[in-house]
C-alpha cells in the first residue's frame, strides 16, 4: 500500500479561532446530548419498574 503524506493547511488567526470555537461548541452540545440521554435512560428505567410493580399489583388483585 502506498504511504500517504499528511497535507497541512495554514489557517489565519481568525480562521483558527473560529475553528476552535466551533469545536468547543460541538463538544458542549455533545455533553448536553449525553446528559439528556442519561436522564432519559434513568426515567425509562423508573417507568419500567413502576409498570412492573403495577402489573404485579393488578395480578394480585385479580387472583384475590
Amino acid at each position: 500500500m502506498k504511504e500517504e503524506n499528511p497535507v497541512y493547511v495554514r489557517l489565519s488567526y481568525d480562521e483558527a479561532l473560529l475553528a476552535k470555537r466551533d469545536i468547543l461548541s460541538l463538544q458542549g452540545n455533545l455533553l448536553r446530548i449525553i446528559k439528556i440521554i442519561r436522564t432519559y435512560r434513568a426515567l425509562r428505567l423508573e417507568e419500567l419498574r413502576t409498570k412492573a410493580k403495577t402489573y404485579r399489583r393488578i395480578k394480585e388483585l385479580i387472583l384475590n
